[in-house]
C-alpha cells in the first residue's frame, strides 16, 4: 500500500537485471602457451545493467470534466514525448 496525495508521482522499484560479457582476443597458437601466452591476448569485460521503476501519478476525478481534461493532458504529454529530446538538443 502507498498512500500519496492526488497528483504527486509515486516511484515503485522494479526489476533490475545485470549481464556480464566477456570477450577474450589474441594470437592464435601464442596466447595458449603458459606464462607468456598473456602477452599474446586481450580480455574485454562488459557489465550492462538495465532497470525497470513504475512511476504511477493519482488523480482524483471528481467530475466528467475532471476526466476529460486528464486524458487530454496526458496525450498532449505522450505527443510531445519525442518532440522535447529533439527541441533540446538544438539549444
Amino acid at each position: 500500500m502507498v498512500r500519496a496525495q492526488d497528483g504527486n508521482i509515486v516511484a515503485l522499484g522494479g526489476l533490475m537485471q545485470v549481464s556480464v560479457t566477456t570477450q577474450k582476443s589474441g594470437v592464435p597458437g601464442l596466447q595458449d602457451i603458459p606464462l607468456v601466452g598473456a602477452l599474446f591476448r586481450s580480455t574485454q569485460r562488459t557489465t550492462q545493467k538495465k532497470e525497470l521503476v513504475i512511476l504511477l501519478k493519482p488523480t482524483v476525478i471528481k467530475s466528467d470534466k475532471d476526466w476529460e481534461d486528464d486524458i487530454q493532458q496526458a496525450r498532449d504529454r505522450l505527443q510531445s514525448y519525442g518532440q522535447g529530446s529533439a527541441a533540446g538538443a538544438t539549444r
